[in-house]
């Protein structure tokens, strides 16, 4: 096994597709067109690009790690029209009261040549939600598998850009420098399996299934407890770790001994370890509420 890894690729290549999807909530080309890509700002290791949504530009962040499109930060200014609209409350990470939200139908999604015409999505109205003022850029939302699921999707990170394939016409061309890992999906998310070296004295592996959230800006989150062998480090520092749909998320920043990608480990990741209040409706996913967080 490698011990180090001098460089790496910061290509990430996605296959969401699935064609047990609802028809006229997927997206699609306009056209015949097989692929598009679209230029993003990368803001502490976010992805933001623009979608117009009814005809009116918004900025996203692309979020992996969420299924349902959530709105924030809109207000009369923005001039945005809402179709189909009513009242519901979300819960996500965090330990305070669910919120107050709009649930609205049938919106018309358009990035250059991709279009979605019945799209669903919630409004926030929560003002204490603020990630612009935090970013340094106007966000207007997150948006994750409901785009990532119709399409093959490249994620360029050093010039920037995200391109979407036609699934139907992609051809994969296999790169002899990369390795290849399996992904799993549940509700259209994407998990892998790795290793983790706990133990700074021995060079035990933990198995362990991770999210692969592109809408979170630290290297990898453990949850305490969730197997025996998962505790965090003696060293460590209480800190505040982002902010989730139901408040502030807190917990344990530390290194870990290595992370284990099939040949390779890196060696002494960061890692944090989220507080059980803030995880416990993560862990506890019931009925059709969206759990969901956003880390910056």
């Amino acid at each position: 096994m490698k011990s180090n890894i001098k460089y790496i690729i910061i290509v990430l290549l996605l296959l969401f597709y699935s064609k047990v999807s609802i028809a006229q909530n997927n997206f699609k080309f306009i056209g015949n067109a097989k692929k598009q890509s679209v230029s993003f700002k990368l803001i502490n290791n976010l992805v933001v690009f623009p979608i117009e949504v009814n005809g009116k530009e918004l900025n996203f962040i692309l979020d992996s790690g969420v299924g349902t499109t959530i709105l924030f930060n809109i207000n009369n200014k923005d001039s945005l029209q809402l179709n189909n609209v009513k009242k519901v409350k979300l819960k996500g990470l965090g330990s305070e009261d669910p919120i107050d939200a709009i649930l609205s139908k049938g919106n018309i999604f358009t990035i250059n040549n991709i279009t979605s015409t019945n799209q669903n999505l919630y409004v926030v109205f929560d003002d204490s939600f603020d990630l612009s003022s935090k970013l340094g850029i106007t966000i207007h939302g997150i948006i994750g598998s409901k785009i990532l699921k119709d399409f093959v999707v490249k994620i360029n990170y050093g010039v920037k850009k995200i391109t979407f394939y036609n699934s139907d016409t992609y051809e994969y061309k296999k790169c002899k420098k990369c390795e290849t890992f399996n992904l799993e999906f549940y509700k259209l998310k994407p998990y892998i399996n790795v290793g983790v070296k706990l133990d700074s004295i021995s060079n035990k592996i933990t198995p362990v299934k991770l999210l692969i959230d592109s809408g979170g800006s630290d290297a990898m989150w453990l949850f305490e407890n969730s197997s025996p062998n998962i505790l965090a480090p003696k060293k460590f520092f209480v800190d505040f770790l982002g902010e989730g749909l139901s408040g502030a998320i807190y917990g344990k920043r530390s290194f870990i001994k290595g992370l284990v990608l099939g040949k390779f480990e890196l060696k002494r990741p960061t890692v944090s370890f989220p507080d059980s209040l803030s995880i416990a409706h993560a862990l506890q996913f019931k009925g059709e509420m969206e759990v969901w967080e956003l880390i910056y």
